[in-house]
């Protein structure tokens, strides 16, 4: 029951899941395997959603190349796009806790990486909602209704008062998304219960994580990805 009353904690009582992580009760492969299944979903219920895309061109792909990728997503390519996220979501999660655990060792004498990696994990869950709700809304509309590629995104975020041609500026305000919000006072209210460590401190630890996340939006903006 641990392992599904996890889940739960992680939304409604987080100082359960968090004395369970300082305990060494909550593993991180725990935090993955519920990251697997809701990517897994998502993942595929995105498939329709990036083929319109691809179909609407905003690329200008010539048109052979065009046929050429739209029939790889029509067939391998969309396994391998669900397959693959699984292990995408774990290996980033390592290298972005990697990287920031090294501040977390830094202010904190208690710091152990594999809480820490646990307790990202398990806040991930809290961000990924970001992408189940912006998936669910893109297909209660309709993939019929995608004219273009912002047709095929829903954020929780600001970045709908970004000037159109704003890359930067749309990537700074869609990070003042609802979950990932919630996400990192999670982290922080984290830090302070498992490693003791002063609010001040904890949240120093999160500016890295969020640079690294606006980055990854930016990098979004730039090369037109949509998933």
């Amino acid at each position: 029951m641990g392992f599904i009353n996890r889940l739960i904690w992680v939304f409604f009582s987080p100082t359960k899941l968090f004395e369970d992580i300082k305990e060494g009760r909550a593993r991180w492969w725990h935090a993955w395997i519920w990251l697997c299944v809701i990517f897994l979903i998502v993942g595929y219920a995105s498939i329709p959603i990036n083929i319109a895309v691809v179909e609407i061109n905003p690329r200008d792909l010539p048109p052979e190349q065009l046929d050429h990728q739209l029939e790889f997503l029509e067939g391998p390519g969309k396994w391998i796009q669900v397959g693959a996220a699984p292990v995408m979501v774990l290996v980033m999660s390592l290298i972005v806790s990697a990287l920031v655990y090294v501040l977390v060792s830094i202010l904190s004498d208690k710091a152990n990486f594999k809480k820490f990696f646990t307790l990202s994990l398990f806040t991930s869950i809290v961000s990924s909602m970001t992408y189940v709700v912006g998936t669910v809304v893109v297909r209660l509309k309709g993939v019929d209704a995608i004219r273009s590629a912002a047709d095929a995104r829903f954020s929780l975020g600001l970045g709908f008062l970004a000037p159109e041609e704003g890359a930067l500026a749309r990537a700074l305000l869609t990070s003042f998304d609802f979950f990932a919000i919630w996400s990192f006072v999670l982290i922080v209210m984290g830090l302070m219960h498992i490693f003791d460590m002063p609010r001040r401190h904890a949240i120093y630890c999160i500016i890295p994580m969020y640079i690294i996340s606006v980055g990854m939006l930016l990098l979004g903006e730039v090369t037109g990805s949509f998933g």
